[in-house]
Formats: C-alpha cells, structure tokens, sequence
C-alpha cells in the first residue's frame, strides 16, 4: 500500500479527529476506525505508520482515561488562556507603537540601556 498520512495534530482530540466534548464509546469508535486504517501492518510500505499508530494509540490512552482526560482538559486550557495572554499583550504593544529614545520614555525595568 502507499504512504500511510495523517495530518499532524495539535492535541490529542484532532488526532483522533473527535470534538473535546465527545463521549467515551465516541472516542472509542474513533480509535478503533483510525487504528485499523493507520495500523503498520496495513501499511508495510510506509515508513510513518508506526509513528502514525503510535500517536492514535497515545491519544486514545489519554483520553479513554478519566483522570488523564481531566487533567489534559486542564493543561489545554491553561495553555489556551497563556496563549490569549500573550496574543492580547503583543497587540497592546503594536498598539503603543515603538519606544521613543527620549527621558520620558517607559521602561519597565527601571533602567536606562547602554546603547
């Protein structure tokens, strides 16, 4: 058979191409589905099938998992929020524009560089 492809994914839930709030036997159906279609011994051409697998069968070990589920659920939402953080401050900067080189120019390390 051909090159076996599968995108690669951002979290666990594109792996296994379900939504965040989908149930357990979703999630199990997904799995089943995509390890049968990406399994390496369907694919003894490809070079990527084995890491294809692995990545579905990492996935499914943390989302079959309850506790794992929630705390993953968590970590993606920490991460979300940091992410929103980080976009909303360089917009304010892009905002105020660049830093003027004058006395009353903002530093906010209280110091004045050397350049």
């Amino acid at each position: 058979m051909g090159e076996t492809r599968l995108p690669k994914q951002d979290n666990h839930y594109a792996t296994l191409q379900v939504s965040p709030d989908a149930s357990e036997r979703v999630i199990t159906a997904a799995y089943r589905c995509l390890v049968q279609i990406h399994h390496p011994d369907k694919n003894s051409g490809s070079r990527r099938a084995g890491e294809v697998a692995c990545r579905i069968n990492t996935a499914y070990a943390v989302l079959s998992d309850k506790g794992r589920r929630v705390a993953y659920d968590e970590d993606m939402r920490m991460r979300h929020q940091a992410q929103e953080r980080r976009a909303a401050q360089a917009e304010c900067s892009a905002a105020a524009g660049p830093l003027k080189s004058g006395p009353a120019t903002f530093r906010p390390f209280g110091f004045r560089p050397l350049v």
